[in-house]
């Protein structure tokens, strides 16, 4: 790496996005800048008529989209029925299809969609077995329906993941801070993101409702097209491990990959570790775009396993060979400082968010940044004036002579083992850990996590998360089994929270772990209203006084 200033000057009145209007930094930068992509003449009329794409976007028409047309791109064992119908959608949802529409029949752990098929009036089912149809429907056979699914409906929006950067963010801990910190940063450099991830989506700042971490395939498609139809300069997108397995983000070829941490989790859907985490290298080995760019938490030792080509990676941690190296760092209640060595230069990076794993993830997004082209100073800017993250160390409204109460989204041994070091540094007095583990999920973390939490706690409240179907008791007994010393036990979450609260000091800290930004708890198969911050508030205010 050369040690000359390969930064671009900021715009400092720049109204878009530099990665789109600025001139290309020199090397080393300019090798992580993709290429431009086409404006739209109907927003940018300074194009030349020649460059201008179909509009909206490169999207052909969609009464032009038809069967025979989509066939390439799902490479099917064979096909039955008419190919000239045209094709206005695909779902696997058998409520959402009309008559142009493609029904994906996915045999899944609890439902078999193929019994959904006979009844359908539409252009086409897409199926992995022999299926029953009305008369004049297509049949298309594939090997794979969820691979297909993805690549339909890529292929019906017009393959907008090709028109703007896609940002793939995966990890066991810290997609979503990282997924925030880089859309707050980025829009301090002028530029509009689609966000999508666990809290939420959002579209050039909208809020959008979400249910996965990653979206189905249809969701993420239509959501892009979206954001290129409404002159979005990138996409952010968390990428779960569960997400990558179910080919939700086929088709995407993603222009930044970055990989935040790895430990256990998601064993009951993936078996064991190793099949865990080659789902989340896939996102790098297959679906990472030939001028991508990688970026690697180098201080993990599973993530420094990962072996790719020097030329595409940057790696970010505090180890002497990391291309953004973290130095001096220094961390209290009002959050995090340090020094940052990037390419010769030196360089202070402030985020108001506590704890040494919000730096790491602070430092991962200011790495995408670079790697998208963007001048460090706005970079580091939209960080230090970054919004608090829902759910994530969020710390509860209190009053003087009062606990210091945090809600974190930490539901894996080793999002807790940080979460609680983080608290340590900064806690004068006891730490106090309310918890849970959720129901019809991976059980061998539950001794794991109550493990976690003895060792970094002083107090530990042992209560139910989301139990879901599963026996709140026999949860929580699984939890025990990890644990040295006596707990205290309240499957009533309400009743753990209130308790821990009024057995603590003005010197203690009492963490809510394991929900964070939720505010439903199921129970019984049955979802209610629960958040975790308004029920600590209410709890302060009835033991220390003030408001809720």
């Amino acid at each position: 790496m050369s040690s000359s200033n390969p930064f671009p000057a900021p715009a400092a009145s720049a109204a878009r996005c530099p990665l789109l209007l600025a001139p290309s930094p020199p090397f080393p930068l300019r090798r992580f800048l993709p290429p431009p992509r086409t404006r739209c003449p109907a927003r940018h009329p300074s194009l030349p008529a020649s460059s201008a794409p179909s509009e909206p976007g490169h999207r052909p028409p969609l009464d032009r989209m038809d069967i025979a047309t989509l066939l390439p791109h799902l490479a099917p064992r064979s096909v039955t029925g008419p190919v000239d119908r045209v094709v206005s959608g695909v779902s696997h949802n058998s409520r959402e299809i009309g008559p142009n529409d493609l029904f994906v029949a996915i045999r899944g752990a609890q439902v078999d969609g193929r019994r959904f098929a006979s009844n359908l009036h539409c252009a086409g089912v897409i199926a992995d077995a022999p299926v029953e149809v009305l008369p004049g429907v297509t049949v298309i056979d594939v090997s794979s329906t969820r691979l297909a699914l993805a690549r339909a409906a890529a292929a019906i929006q017009g393959f907008p993941g090709r028109e703007l950067p896609v940002v793939g963010i995966t990890g066991t801990n810290g997609k979503t801070t990282t997924a925030h910190l880089l859309e707050a940063a980025t829009a301090h450099a002028g530029c509009r993101s689609l966000l999508l991830g666990t809290t939420g989506h959002r579209l050039a700042g909208r809020p959008i409702p979400a249910q996965h971490t990653t979206p189905e395939a249809t969701v993420i498609q239509h959501l892009l097209r979206r954001a290129v139809d409404e002159d979005c300069d990138h996409a952010i997108m968390e990428v779960s491990s569960i997400g990558l397995d179910l080919h939700r983000v086929e088709s995407l070829p993603f222009r930044v990959a970055a990989f935040t941490s790895f430990s256990q989790d998601h064993l009951d859907f993936h078996g064991d570790m190793e099949r865990y985490f080659a789902a989340k290298t896939r996102l790098f080995t297959e679906l990472l775009a030939p001028d991508g760019v990688a970026v690697l938490h180098a201080d993990d030792p599973h993530i420094a396993r990962l072996e790719l080509p020097r030329q595409s990676t940057l790696r970010y941690g505090r180890s002497p060979h990391c291309d953004v190296r973290i130095t001096a760092p220094e961390a209290d209640l009002s959050g995090c400082r340090a020094s940052l060595q990037v390419f010769g230069r030196t360089l202070a990076l402030h985020t108001p968010l506590v704890g040494a794993h919000n730096l790491e993830n602070s430092v991962c997004a200011f790495t995408i940044g670079l790697a998208l082209g963007l001048a460090p100073e706005p970079l580091l800017a939209g960080l230090a004036a970054a919004p608090p993250v829902p759910g994530r160390l969020q710390p509860v409204p209190s009053v003087d002579h009062a606990p210091t109460v945090f809600v974190d989204y930490a539901h894996t041994p080793d999002a807790l083992t940080r979460v609680l070091e983080a608290l340590r540094a900064l806690t004068p007095g006891r730490i106090h850990t309310v918890f849970g583990c959720g129901g019809d999920r991976d059980r061998d973390k539950r001794p794991h996590m109550g493990r976690a939490a003895e060792q970094g706690s002083d107090a530990i409240w042992v209560t139910s998360d989301n139990p879901r179907s599963e026996d709140q008791q026999a949860i929580i007994d699984h939890i025990l089994a990890g644990l040295q010393r006596p707990a205290s036990v309240f499957a009533d979450r309400r009743r753990a929270i209130d308790n821990a609260i009024a057995a603590s000091g003005p010197t203690d800290v009492v963490l809510v772990a394991g929900k964070g930004h939720e505010t439903t708890q199921t129970i019984d198969g049955f979802t209610h209203p629960f958040d975790d911050s308004r029920v600590a508030a209410e709890a302060l205010a009835q033991h220390f006084g003030g408001s809720s």
